[in-house]
């Protein structure tokens, strides 16, 4: 086993504080708002085509709506994979860190 080494412990910790800051900012969950607000917008003018009989706007709004509903399950899609990622990040210990300096 190695001798203790001050200046190495120093430097660990320091990296172990730097991944502590790193893994508590974490991931920002931010629902895309602006993607809901487009699917309700794009549902209240398919129920409005629907309830006055016209079936061009019916149909047109409801290729508007489906497209909004893809962008907004690949909104979050995406934020679900970086939250997954979020939680398998594992955080090495300060003495891993210190051993692997040595």
């Amino acid at each position: 086993m190695p001798a203790w080494n001050g200046r190495l412990w120093r430097t660990a910790t320091r990296l172990h504080a730097a991944y502590t800051a790193i893994t508590r900012s974490g991931v920002d969950v931010v629902l895309p708002d602006n993607g809901w607000q487009n699917v309700r917008r794009q549902t209240a003018n398919l129920r409005t085509a629907r309830e006055r009989g016209w079936t061009t706007a019916v149909s047109r709004t409801r290729e508007a709506l489906t497209a909004e509903l893809e962008a907004l399950g690949d909104q979050l899609r995406d934020l679900s994979v970086r939250v997954q990622t979020e939680r398998q990040t594992v955080r090495p210990t300060l003495r891993m860190l210190y051993e692997e300096l040595q």
